[in-house]
């Protein structure tokens, strides 16, 4: 590389680096905190005898197995492992993704690529710019999970590898997201894209592990096929807590190569402002609709809208064809249901496969919330854009608001209720005893998680009203991390209190024997004031850059 070309390779680091500081801090402190928090907290809570039925518990769940992991023994490390390390490969994933996209689709859409364009840099050095960004950010962020892993009294090997899986996987999905920012000729399209694979990715990975081979001690899972073949699976069949596999941790390098190669080729090639994907020529007079608030909202985010309905269709449709074979498959083993029994695994008030019928609803209402979210949040993204043109048409600023949040909620709620009735079909295909109760199950626990979506819808429109400049990264502090305070909050001992701030621990849960309905009433009341007070904060406040 030339002195010329090395320097501003430099200074385009740096400049990212720069803008990305405190956006990066928090990703950094996110990923330490929860690995090296919750082994401390792990290593607190349960003792060797604890740790086993847990795992043992895991292992016969596939619902456990399918959101969480695979267990590779009942070590400290090793319950570590297949207990977060789903969580932080999506982090990474997302972490990759949204650095590549921001820095460039998002860049050419604002205008600053051609400035960049008008200096002598290469074509190709801005996306090689990115790449770099994206693997260091990943690689301090998997340094700050290992080095918070070691603090916490870990074994050194195992952490080690977990903090490269991290790496591993932010790097991969930086490659995506770059390819993506290539291929497709917006930023919002882009990234849906690449937050798509991410999705993908887990999906893989879930139906590997809950699909897998318990050993006879029932301490490990070999997992199936498809866990192969997503990268969020390789770290966990590295065993790095167990007899590790590190040839494994190769994959990543070779693939993330690829994907930037690709991707910083296409960056030469083509010119600027276009896309692999070119933008379909709309009429050439607009439809009637778009001249409403509502009809824009809907217009300019039906794409997004239809890759969530997309997924949550087929997430609720692989629910519905392995719950039957699960069934089966418990039925065959009258010494794994006894197990089962004695370990209490359905202590929740429902059976294994409703189990795991609830874990990938849990999953799609996930999604769901960040439809309902991101939806409402476009509205800051429009604000920005076109905001002071868009006003001197004089269309009510109440009704630019409402049109996003009516769409987010109703959008949001649509992915949860076709996920919902995708399962529900798909089990009616195989019928017999229990069949119809089931149904009637997945349907009642759907309705149950509405009330998530209402909440982020309300998260939303707080930060579009009253925080706009937060929107970039607080929303998904807050769902992200009140997920994980509602998942990890019972081992935090003397502070468990912990979890009532998480509105995942406040849900219905319609399975048990006296299911409590007024903490949803009582979410759903505030989300509602909520969103009124930032209906008033947008109407009032000026545009804000």
């Amino acid at each position: 590389m030339r002195t010329g070309t090395g320097r501003a390779l430099r200074l385009l680091v740096g400049h990212r680096l720069r803008r990305d500081r405190w956006t990066l801090l928090t990703w950094v402190l996110c990923f330490a905190f929860l690995w090296g928090g919750v082994a401390a907290l792990l290593g607190q809570a349960l003792d060797a005898q604890a740790r086993r039925e847990l795992v043992a518990l895991a292992v016969t769940n596939p619902g456990v197995l399918f959101v969480r992991g695979a267990p590779q023994g009942d070590g400290l490390g090793s319950v570590m492992m297949f207990s977060v390390s789903s969580f932080t490969g999506v982090m990474a994933g997302v972490l990759g993704t949204t650095t590549a996209v921001r820095h460039t689709r998002a860049e050419e859409e604002a205008g600053r690529s051609e400035l960049v364009g008008g200096t002598p840099v290469g074509r190709r050095l801005p996306a090689l710019a990115t790449a770099v960004v994206g693997v260091l950010a990943t690689l301090a962020a998997g340094t700050a999970l290992a080095l918070s892993g070691l603090l916490a009294g870990l074994d050194p090997v195992g952490t080690v590898v977990a903090g490269a899986g991290v790496w591993g996987v932010g790097s991969v999905f930086t490659g995506v997201g770059l390819l993506a920012a290539q291929a497709l000729p917006t930023a919002r399209g882009a990234g849906t894209a690449a937050a798509t694979v991410v999705g993908v990715a887990y999906l893989l990975r879930g139906l590997g592990d809950a699909a897998g081979t318990p050993s006879d001690d029932l301490l490990r899972v070999d997992s199936a096929w498809p866990s192969l073949l997503s990268p969020l699976g390789w770290v966990q069949q590295v065993h790095g807590f167990g007899e590790p596999r590190p040839a494994l941790l190769l994959g990543y390098p070779l693939l993330t190569l690829l994907l930037v190669g690709v991707a910083v080729t296409v960056e030469g090639r083509r010119q600027l402002g276009t896309s692999v994907v070119a933008p379909g020529r709309g009429p050439a007079s607009a439809a009637s609709g778009l001249g409403s608030p509502l009809g824009l909202v809907v217009r300019t985010l039906r794409g997004t809208t239809l890759v969530w309905l997309l997924l949550g269709a087929s997430l609720g449709a692989v629910a519905g064809l392995l719950g039957p074979r699960l069934a089966a498959g418990l039925a065959e083993n009258p010494q794994l249901a006894a197990l089962l029994e004695r370990l209490g695994a359905a202590g929740h008030g429902g059976s294994m496969v409703d189990t795991f019928l609830v874990a990938v609803l849990g999953f799609v209402t996930l999604l769901a919330c960040l439809q309902a979210m991101q939806s409402v949040i476009r509205l800051r993204a429009e604000e920005l854009a076109v905001g002071e043109l868009a006003l001197t048409t004089h269309p009510p600023r109440s009704a630019w608001f409402w049109s996003h949040v009516g769409f987010g909620l109703v959008t949001g709620c649509l992915v949860v209720l076709v996920a919902a009735g995708t399962t529900a079909a798909t089990l009616a295909l195989d019928p017999g005893a229990g069949t119809a109760v089931r149904m009637r199950t997945v349907l009642a626990v759907a309705a149950a998680d509405l009330p998530l979506v209402v909440v982020y819808l309300a998260v939303g429109a707080v930060l579009v009203g009253l925080l706009p400049t937060t929107t970039g990264w607080l929303g998904w502090v807050l769902l992200f991390g009140l997920m994980l305070v509602g998942q990890f909050a019972p081992l935090f001992g003397p502070v468990d209190w912990l979890r009532l701030v998480s509105p995942f621990h406040h849900v219905a849960n319609p399975l048990a024997d006296d299911p409590r309905w007024w903490p949803s009433v009582v979410m759903v009341a505030v989300a509602v004031a909520a969103v009124l007070a930032a209906r008033a904060g947008w109407c009032r406040r000026d545009l804000v850059r």
